[in-house]
């Protein structure tokens, strides 16, 4: 049985021959159906893998599977916004590395992602927070002393994010401690806010473009598309994946699988003996519209380090 994919435009002649039409359907079957690597899920993670496999890597037979379309499900939802810094030197490499790979794509597709960096700023009122400032620099390790700036006083080599040109934009961080300097740049802050972290390679991307970019990148190069469940693995000197589309059941083939179902890992998992400890955690979102401009356009995504604490009757909730 034939499956469901999205073939590339060159390829379409293939598709609509009509020649001897069995002969046809058996090469496309075998072609469709045999795979060297699948990837089960079709979210930012399952087609950013399959898009550096086909091409970095050059590898053509490659199938994305997932029961829905492409990036509709949690990457759907997702914050968009990234950073270089974290806690441990490895995290922070990963990052760096993750945010080389989407500048690439920046510049060969003329921004089409709409990457920005404004940066990241996280605020606290404690005057002195020893801990965050340590965790600042292991985050960086060798390279701290280079990337981290203290600025107090006036902090005359402050340089606010004015553009969001991510070509533009300076690296490190720019520490910024004292309530007058944090007011004087940012007004809009709680003027108890005393330490300022500015992260500078930040900011913001769209992920549907990005996916969109990877999904119209690759598959003139072989990567192909199917809409389907996958209801059953089974491993023999080779995979053997049962999916369901259109109400018939079709097998797949391949050499490799790649689970990245996303909040369906453990299930995918679980269906060729694999257990995954996955924990699904439920993130919510408040958003509301700035009507009286109380913030500032220019302002980077900016995150209160402090617990916060609303005074809410449940009778009033709505309008909390």
């Amino acid at each position: 049985m034939q499956a469901r994919v999205a073939l590339p435009d060159r390829r379409s002649d293939n598709v609509n021959d009509r020649g001897p039409r069995g002969a046809r359907r058996r090469s496309m079957r075998v072609k469709t159906n045999d795979v060297e690597i699948l990837v089960i899920g079709a979210g930012i993670v399952g087609i950013a893998t399959a898009y550096y496999l086909a091409v970095q890597h050059r590898r053509s037979r490659l199938l994305i599977v997932d029961e829905g379309q492409p990036m509709a499900l949690t990457s759907a939802q997702s914050g968009e916004n990234y950073r270089n810094w974290w806690p441990h030197p490895t995290m922070a490499d990963f990052t760096n590395h993750s945010t080389d790979l989407m500048e690439a794509i920046a510049r060969r597709s003329d921004n089409r992602i709409h990457m920005t960096r404004r940066g990241y700023l996280l605020v606290t009122r404690e005057e002195k927070p020893e801990e965050l400032l340590r965790q600042l620099h292991a985050g960086y390790g060798a390279q701290a002393e280079k990337l981290i700036r203290m600025h107090e006083g006036d902090g005359r080599g402050y340089l606010p994010p004015h553009s969001a040109d991510w070509q533009s934009a300076p690296d490190g961080v720019d520490v910024l401690l004292g309530r007058d300097l944090i007011q004087a740049h940012y007004p809009n802050f709680d003027k108890e806010v005393a330490t300022a972290l500015h992260i500078r390679r930040a900011g913001d991307i769209s992920g549907q473009q990005l996916g969109q970019y990877m999904l119209e990148t690759m598959r003139p190069l072989g990567a192909q598309l199917q809409q389907a469940e996958v209801v059953g693995i089974a491993k023999t000197d080779r995979f053997v994946v049962d999916v369901q589309a259109d109400g018939s059941r079709q097998t797949i083939k391949a050499d490799v699988i790649v689970n990245v179902a996303g909040p369906f890992a453990a299930h995918v998992a679980a269906m060729h003996g694999e257990e995954l400890p996955i924990v699904n955690v439920l993130q919510q979102k408040i958003a509301f519209a700035d009507r009286n401009r109380a913030v500032d356009r220019k302002m980077p995504f900016a995150i209160d380090l402090d617990g916060q604490t609303l005074a809410c009757p449940m009778t009033s909730v709505r309008r909390c």
